[in-house]
């Protein structure tokens, strides 16, 4: 199996949640299975990539009182751009 990395770095403001959305969508249109990880504070990239606004993992540790042992990958991980079915 195939695997590539990518990161994204750079000062705020200078387009890295709209550059990464591109790129995940077109990998996705592509055919690829693709995990996007990122710290979004602002929802900039997940609003794109799923259609509605995802909690921050603040959010959801503050769901579970900040146990971080409750946290599930269901909890965090949501079905993005171009993908039917189970993840």
């Amino acid at each position: 199996m195939c695997e590539t990395k990518v990161a994204v770095y750079g000062k705020g403001g200078i387009g890295k949640s709209t550059t990464s959305c591109n790129i995940s969508i077109a990998l996705a249109r592509r055919g690829k299975r693709v995990l996007q990880i990122g710290c979004d504070p602002k929802h900039d990239s997940t609003f794109t990539l799923t259609g509605f606004l995802i909690p921050t993992i603040i959010d959801t540790l503050q769901s579970k009182d900040y146990h971080y042992e409750d946290v599930w990958p269901e909890d965090v991980i949501y079905r993005g751009y171009g993908r039917s079915g189970p993840c």
